[in-house]
């Protein structure tokens, strides 16, 4: 069975719509932790995030509790979602902490609305700087360290694929889980303008390194939605290739890392929320 984009689209609907019977009285969105078109249907899972204005901890309970029971009617109405309900919603707050964490935590820069009421948010994220924060640059300098080694395989495995897919998925899983992810992040500091997908990081990567032959190849192989069979020694040809450019990378990121000051502007904020955290649970 083929799975397609407009399958991702009425798991994000039905979860709004979901949200919207069972926890009445409160306007909740469902967000797209990447923009939705760039996703590659049956081989990316679901990343969701559910944002409302909730009153109190109640609130927020329930529509936790009612994005998990969407899920599993998901899976019993439909089992080949396995693979994009790998997980329920992983991120839950109201549109202000969104506002607050944008300046401080890039992923909410490419987050997309698609399911649910609109909010404020979506103008937000439609106006933001393509420029980094400072607080951006040194959360992107830390994320860029972890795809220092190929990590597709370890942290990313083919689970809840179907059958069809699975010949493709080493592929998919070193572009997509390893190699794009560092690029993206790579020259997003390298430009100071944020890359907003993963594939888009193909694009722009020639202005970084220059052009080669194997950028190419790339863009061949995300044009046809990572369906290229490789043999187990093509893989490993192609992943020396990828590390050699993620080294390069490295090198630059580094230099570039050093020269940022000291003090991350996030550490604070990060500080902040934990004590409140913490006095929330004690009472």
């Amino acid at each position: 069975m083929t799975l397609t984009l407009e399958d991702y689209r009425y798991i994000g609907t039905e979860l709004g719509r979901y949200i919207a019977e069972h926890v009445p009285g409160i306007d909740a969105a469902v967000y797209c932790k990447h923009h939705l078109g760039t996703l590659t249907p049956g081989f990316s899972d679901h990343d969701l995030r559910s944002v409302a204005d909730a009153p109190d901890a109640e609130s927020w309970l329930a529509i936790s509790r009612a994005g998990g029971e969407s899920y599993v009617e998901l899976l019993e109405e439909a089992p080949h979602y396995a693979r994009i309900l790998e997980h329920p919603p992983g991120f839950i707050c109201s549109p202000d902490e969104a506002q607050q964490l944008l300046p401080l935590m890039g992923e909410v820069r490419d987050w997309e609305r698609i399911g649910g009421a609109a909010n404020e948010l979506d103008d937000v994220l439609a106006a933001q700087s393509a420029q980094f924060t400072e607080a951006q640059q040194h959360e992107a300098c830390g994320k860029f360290k972890i795809y220092l080694v190929p990590r597709a395989e370890q942290f990313d495995p083919p689970i809840n694929l179907l059958p069809e897919y699975l010949p493709y998925y080493p592929v998919y899983g070193a572009l997509s889980h390893w190699f794009l992810p560092a690029a993206k992040l790579a020259c997003g500091l390298l430009r100071d303008a944020w890359v907003p997908t993963k594939p888009a990081a193909l694009e722009v990567l020639p202005e970084v390194i220059g052009a080669r032959p194997l950028l190419d190849r790339l863009n061949a192989i995300v044009d046809a939605d990572y369906r290229v069979k490789m043999s187990d020694e093509e893989c490993a040809g192609m992943a020396d290739e990828l590390l050699q450019i993620v080294y390069e990378l490295r090198d630059r990121v580094t230099a570039f890392c050093q020269q940022l000051p000291e003090q991350d502007p996030a550490q604070a904020a990060r500080e902040q929320r934990l004590r409140y955290a913490l006095q929330a649970l004690a009472g």
